[in-house]
This record gives C-alpha cells, structure tokens and sequence, in this order.
C-alpha cells in the first residue's frame, strides 16, 4: 500500500504515475502502473447558523446570539445585523459567531 500525503497546496495538482514491481523468491518479476489524477481543491460557501429562534419576557436587559458556521476553509469575519424591530446595540458585530445585544430604552 502506497500512502500520499501533503496533497493540499493546489500546485501539487495534475497527473502522477506510480509503477509497482514486484520479484518472488525464485527472482521471477513483474511490473504494473496507476496513473492518479489529482484536482484542484473545491472550495464551497461557508453555511452559517445563527442558533435557534428565541422568546424572552420582559424586562430583560441583553440577549445572547450564538451561531456557528460550516466551512472547507478558514472565516475571516462574522458580522450580526438587526432586520426588523426594535433598536438594539450590537456589541460586537465581527470577530465571533457569539455576540451579546443590549435593548435600547
């Protein structure tokens, strides 16, 4: 068995050839090739999930956003926005997939 590894870097792609040969114990031999074709890398949109929808009673101060994301990659940013009601201060829009709002009296 042959194990190739350090394939990531999208420069290692492109066509590869390997060649097995084999001898028995009376010096009887033989050969066989593969040829392996390695593609570039895909790389697919982040899935982001902002947490479950959420119901509070009021009075309450702050609520907390907790999201995550699925990725082949690394995220650079994760940014909260308000859509609809209320003013709310976001205190950190970037920078985490967590982030706490405070109502705006």
């Amino acid at each position: 068995m042959l194990f190739l590894t350090n394939l990531q870097a999208n420069d290692k792609v492109g066509p590869y050839i390997f060649r097995l040969e084999v001898t028995d114990n009376k010096q009887q031999n033989d050969s066989t090739t593969v040829d392996i074709l390695v593609n570039k890398a895909i790389n697919s949109a982040p899935i982001p999930y902002a947490g479950g929808n959420q119901t509070f009673q009021l009075p309450i101060e702050s609520v907390v956003l907790d999201g995550n994301v699925k990725d082949d990659g690394q995220i650079v940013s994760y940014n909260w926005f308000q859509i609809r009601q209320y003013l709310i201060f976001i205190s950190k829009t970037t920078g985490y997939p967590r982030t706490n709002m405070k109502l705006l009296r």
